[in-house]
C-alpha cells in the first residue's frame, strides 16, 4: 500500500518550507557574520548554507520516492530517502571537520568580536524562523515517519541550539570581553552536528542494505498470523524496510489440510488482518 495523497502533501510541504526558511537564514547569518565577526556566527552560517543545499537534494530526492513502483523498480522508489540521509550524513561529517579546523585556525590567529544590536537581532530572527520550521518538521516526521524530512530536522535543530549559543556568546563576550567562549561554542555546534547525525547515517545504512525489521515488529506480525484459526506457523518470513514503507513475505503452515479455496481465503484474512494493524506495509503471502 503507498502513502496516502494527504502523506505526500505533507512531506513535500516540509521541504518545500526547509528551503524557503533556509535561503532566509543564510542572508541574516551572512549579515549578521560581516557585523560581528563572530566564529560561531560563521559556524552557524555555513551551517545554514549546508542546510540549504541538503533541503534542495531532499527536495529531488523526495520527488524520486514519492514515484510509484513501476517495471524497472517493482519495490517502488522509497529507498531513496535513504540513500539522500547517508549522503548528507556523510556530507556533514566533512562540513564539521572544514568547521573544525576553521576554529583552530581562528583560535591561532584570533580577531575581536564586534557586538552590533543590528547583528543580534538577525540572530534571534533567524531562530524565531528555525523554531516554527523544527515544529513542523516533527509534526510531519510524527505522522509519516520520512527519514528524509528527520535528517532535515537536525540540521535545523542544530541550527536552534547554535542560536542560542551564539547570543550566549555574544554576551559573555560583550560583558566579559571574554572572545574564547565564541570558540567553545563552534566547538560545540560541531560536536552536536556528528552525534545528532550518527543514527541517521547508519538507519539509511541498513535500510539500503535490506536489513530486517525491528524484532518488535515481525513478532507482531506473527503474533497476528496466528491469530488465525487455520494457521499453524509462518515460514521462511522475511523483512526490510524500503524507506517509508515495510515489506514482509512469508508462506503459511496450516493445521489440516485445506482446499485451495480455503487457503486462498486464509491468506487473504492473514493479509488483513497484518494491513489493519500496519496499513502502510507491503505484504505477500506465498
Amino acid at each position: 500500500m503507498q502513502l496516502s495523497d494527504k502523506q505526500h502533501k505533507l512531506k513535500l510541504s516540509a521541504v518545500y518550507l526547509a528551503i524557503a526558511i533556509s535561503i532566509t537564514l543564510v542572508i541574516l547569518k551572512i549579515i549578521a557574520w560581516y557585523l560581528t565577526k563572530s566564529v560561531s556566527v560563521q559556524a552557524s552560517m555555513l551551517d545554514s548554507t549546508l542546510d540549504g543545499i541538503t533541503s534542495f537534494i531532499n527536495f529531488l530526492a523526495m520527488r524520486y520516492a514519492l514515484l510509484p513502483a513501476d517495471a524497472d523498480h517493482r519495490w517502488g522508489h522509497g529507498k531513496a530517502e535513504a540513500l539522500a540521509g547517508f549522503a548528507q550524513s556523510v556530507f556533514i561529517i566533512l562540513f564539521t571537520c572544514f568547521l573544525l579546523f576553521s576554529i583552530a585556525h581562528r583560535l591561532i590567529y584570533p580577531e575581536p568580536i564586534i557586538v552590533s544590536v543590528i547583528g543580534i537581532s538577525f540572530i534571534v530572527l533567524s531562530g524565531f524562523l528555525t523554531l516554527l520550521l523544527v515544529i513542523w518538521q516533527k509534526y510531519v516526521v510524527r505522522v509519516t515517519g520520512s527519514l528524509i524530512i528527520q535528517a532535515d530536522s537536525v540540521h535545523y535543530e542544530t541550527d536552534l541550539l547554535s542560536n542560542l549559543g551564539i547570543l550566549l556568546s555574544l554576551y559573555v563576550s560583550m560583558k566579559f570581553n571574554f572572545i574564547y567562549v565564541d570558540f567553545m561554542v563552534g566547538v560545540l555546534i560541531a560536536i552536536y552536528l556528528i552525534s545528532s547525525v550518527w543514527k541517521i547515517l547508519w538507519t539509511s545504512v541498513d535500510i539500503l542494505m535490506d536489513k530486517e525489521l525491528d524484532g518488535a515488529i515481525k513478532q507482531r506480525v506473527v503474533e497476528l498470523a496466528l491469530t488465525h484459526p487455520n494457521v499453524k506457523e509462518l515460514d521462511d518470513m522475511r523483512t526490510r524496510s524500503g524507506g517509508t514503507q515495510h515489506f514482509v513475505q512469508f508462506g503459511l503452515r496450516f493445521h489440516k489440510k485445506l482446499t485451495s479455496e480455503e487457503i486462498e481465503k486464509t491468506r487473504h484474512e492473514v493479509y488483513t488482518n497484518i494491513q489493519t494493524v500496519f496499513p502502510d506495509m507491503e505484504i505477500t503471502i506465498f
